[in-house]
């Protein structure tokens, strides 16, 4: 395969493959992909490449990720979930000016979340899910401009706080924070309601037995999924949640809210999931929140 010198994408995915990545296949001049998930790899060449995609997920990678992205110098895409890495991201994959799409989750990375944004301006989805990243959220991820998709749940952020600078994401219509032991539910919404073109908000297992805010002044003009589950919150169901006019998805289950359903809550012209299950609240059901689920 060494003499494939046409060879611009490779997929072995899905098989008992078992060996370091050859330098061989790395060094090829066209080769532009490599699809090598669901085997049992151990390792990777040093040997540069023309590699834009580059999918080692679920293998037998061990240790810490090598520091051989210098070598790729026109890596797009890379995703190494579901491997039995441990340590931080190497410098030379935390600096890169190439990479869109990074997926590392379900593994066992430490340490700090340090990535330079100011070099990364290409980036648009980061998923460090399921790790064990530990102390503060870096302000810095608002300077990646084009970040679209952004996912730190279950690590062990123990710091508590969502950084200010979140106010300044131009682009992230994605962010999952959940299972991260933040707390100050009310000073974090107040925070992300300034993302300008967020969708999708989870924050799961969080906060802790706080109460729901009441602010009227909180609004999430463009958000279309809200999940705020599993967190012990108290309070009643606020009047803000009637301002997310774009609203598909609710689901504040498992929580301990009290009161009734609201009456405008039949006013979501575009829900079609709303969970408020394992909670404490009474009363009726109103008909035009049926009514407007129904149509």
């Amino acid at each position: 395969m060494g003499n494939c010198t046409f060879l611009e994408h490779l997929s072995v995915a899905s098989n008992f493959i078992s060996v370091i990545i050859p330098d061989f296949l790395l060094g090829l001049p066209r080769l532009h992909e490599l699809a090598f998930q669901d085997n049992e790899f151990t390792g990777i060449g040093n040997s540069s490449s023309p590699l834009v995609h580059l999918d080692i997920s679920s293998n037998r990678f061990s240790g810490n990720i090598p520091d051989v992205f210098h070598n790729f110098p026109t890596l797009s895409r890379f995703v190494s979930h579901s491997n039995n890495l441990f340590g931080g991201v190497p410098p030379s994959l935390s600096n890169t000016q190439t990479i869109s799409s990074l997926n590392l989750r379900n593994s066992s990375l430490d340490g700090p979340i340090d990535f330079n944004c100011l070099k990364m301006v290409n980036l648009v989805s980061l998923d460090l899910s399921n790790n064990n990243f530990s102390g503060n959220i870096p302000a810095n991820l608002a300077s990646c401009r084009k970040l679209k998709s952004l996912n730190l749940s279950i690590n062990k952020l123990m710091t508590g706080q969502i950084p200010e600078s979140f106010k300044n994401f131009e682009s992230l219509s994605y962010l999952s924070l959940a299972h991260c032991s933040f707390n100050n539910l009310s000073s974090s919404l107040k925070i992300i309601q300034h993302i300008p073109n967020l969708t999708i908000l989870v924050l799961t297992m969080n906060f802790y037995s706080e109460h729901l805010p009441f602010d009227s002044d909180l609004q999430f003009k463009t958000l279309k999924a809200l999940v705020i589950s599993n967190c012990r919150l108290t309070g009643s169901l606020p009047s803000w949640l009637h301002g997310l006019t774009q609203l598909q998805l609710l689901d504040l289950s498992s929580n301990q809210l009290t009161g009734s359903i609201p009456v405008n809550f039949g006013d979501f012209q575009s829900l079609f999931y709303l969970d408020l299950s394992n909670n404490s609240l009474s009363g009726g059901i109103p008909v035009t929140t049926l009514t407007k689920m129904n149509n």
